[in-house]
């Protein structure tokens, strides 16, 4: 099944992680990395652009790159994300940017962080 675009363009990063990871379970039985991907139904360019950040992240906090590379993980930090949206946005009336705030704080890094906040809203 072809890979989900999100209301902002991005891809989802659960169905992003599964997908990855199904490519990367095919590469023993199909060598190529262009089969696997139009096996599973993700852009190679996609593919690659993931491979980038997980291999960016993963020099940066290996802690967070191993949380974030399973489904499970990703489901986890978008409830910290969506728990921190509504506490402080909704219920604290402090915006978007307290978000970004408090997830750097968290050590859940800038970039992700300012990346996910704004898409809760």
């Amino acid at each position: 099944m072809p890979l989900q675009v999100t209301s902002s363009g991005r891809h989802d990063r659960v169905e992003l992680s599964i997908s990855y990871a199904e490519v990367e379970a095919a590469q023993a039985t199909t060598p190529s990395e262009r089969a696997r991907c139009e096996q599973v139904g993700i852009a190679r360019s996609t593919f690659r652009d993931e491979r980038g950040r997980r291999e960016r992240l993963q020099q940066e906090d290996p802690a967070l790159a191993m949380m974030t590379s399973t489904p499970e993980g990703q489901q986890l930090l978008e409830r910290i994300v969506i728990a921190a949206h509504l506490v402080i946005t909704m219920l604290g009336s402090q915006g978007v940017e307290m978000v970004c705030l408090f997830l750097r704080l968290a050590g859940f890094g800038g970039s992700w962080a300012c990346r996910m906040a704004p898409n809760m809203g």
